[in-house]
């Protein structure tokens, strides 16, 4: 657990004669402390052990957590002395006549107990990272994985994603990326196999890599094996100068050697290890890709074209690439393994591509599905 602090996230929507900050603010004159009701979204539950380990803390000295208000784009710190969270039951307030009239007959997962509250630069959101907190959401899986021990770049990034808790930690100069995620729209966090709509990639290329062939050295039976310090990527880079601009990349099969487990790994290592060297991370929405012959195994990619309903993508010959394929895209691959994605190139251009996976599909049927696409210019 290596959060240090949170940030709230509220917005003066059902208050009246007074904002959110003011009514809290004027129960602190009155009474010495007021209690602060976590609203948590439809997509969201208690994340139970964290918030007590956050009390833990305080119990021994008042912690500063932030509230940041997405509405008028203020940051406030409030000086925290207590916490009440819940694991599965929505409770009321600890002590009623301490919380503003409008909402302490309501019920919540967590209230914090502050003793101040005061307005401060949104400047200081720069001093943190991001933590992840998986328990947090429905499922326990983030849908936010490309902030995750980045630094908060502004405001404005928070308020796009649609959450209303952040754990975050204090910002590491040496290990931390800094840059801006920008999301086009509620829906860029969305899981999804095919995007409804264009995804603005900042430049004018793609990347295209095929036949990969992570795996052992051993694989192909190689007479004799030679080793390198030189990174895939610094070959890349020494290919194409421009590379730290890149818009995207397209991977079209034969990613592993058999349907190896290590070969994915070493797959999601070389996309982090393009991600520290470009000026605009990759994303799910600018990777695509799909599985070759040597991706899956062979007895199930034939058991699977005799015999469809007998093969899920939870087999034993799938479970690689679905993990690597959720690590990019956060969701578990369709059926038949096939996605698809929009993007707007720099220069104005739409680019709609469709990886399909040809192992689970008879020939005839693959001319099927080209004969009734148009390919326009």
């Amino acid at each position: 657990m290596e959060f240090q602090t949170i940030i709230l996230r509220f917005r003066d929507l059902v208050t009246e004669n007074g904002s959110t900050i003011a009514k809290h603010m004027e129960v602190i004159r009155e009474k010495g402390h007021v209690w602060w009701g976590w609203w948590n979204k439809g997509c969201e539950q208690s994340p139970y052990n964290e918030l007590n380990i956050l009390k833990g803390r305080i119990k021994d000295e008042s912690k500063s957590i932030f509230l940041m208000d997405s509405g008028q784009k203020k940051l406030y710190k409030a000086t925290c002395s207590d916490i009440e969270v819940h694991k599965k039951e929505k409770k009321l307030s600890p002590q009623r006549e301490n919380t503003p009239d409008y909402y302490n007959e309501q019920y919540y997962f967590a209230w914090f107990k502050f003793k101040q509250i005061e307005e401060c630069n949104i400047t200081e959101l720069r001093n943190y990272t991001y933590v992840r907190v998986d328990a947090l959401f429905s499922g326990n899986r983030s849908n936010y994985d490309k902030f995750y021990g980045k630094r908060i770049y502004d405001i404005e990034e928070l308020i796009q994603q649609n959450r209303t808790i952040w754990f975050v930690r204090n910002y590491d100069e040496k290990a931390d990326p800094d840059y801006e995620i920008k999301l086009l729209n509620a829906h860029i966090v969305e899981p999804h196999d095919f995007s409804d709509r264009y995804f603005e990639t900042g430049s004018d290329t793609l990347l295209w890599l095929s036949d990969l062939h992570f795996g052992t050295k051993d694989v192909f039976k190689v007479e004799k094996e030679t080793e390198t310090d030189i990174t895939l990527t610094e070959h890349i880079q020494k290919a194409y100068k421009n590379f730290d601009k890149l818009g995207g990349v397209v991977i079209t099969g034969d990613i592993v050697s058999y349907g190896q487990n290590k070969g994915f790994n070493k797959a999601k290592s070389l996309i982090k290890d393009f991600n520290r060297n470009l000026i605009r991370e990759l994303t799910s929405e600018n990777i695509i890709f799909c599985p070759g012959n040597h991706d899956l195994k062979r007895k199930d990619i034939e058991f699977k074209a005799k015999v469809p309903e007998k093969v899920s993508n939870n087999s034993e010959s799938i479970e690689g690439y679905r993990d690597f394929y959720y690590s990019v895209h956060n969701l578990n691959p369709n059926e038949f393994l096939a996605c698809g994605r929009r993007l707007l190139m720099s220069t104005g251009r739409t680019v709609e591509i469709v990886a399909l996976n040809s192992l689970f599909c008879s020939s005839i049927r693959i001319l099927k599905v080209m004969a009734s696409c148009q390919i326009g210019s």
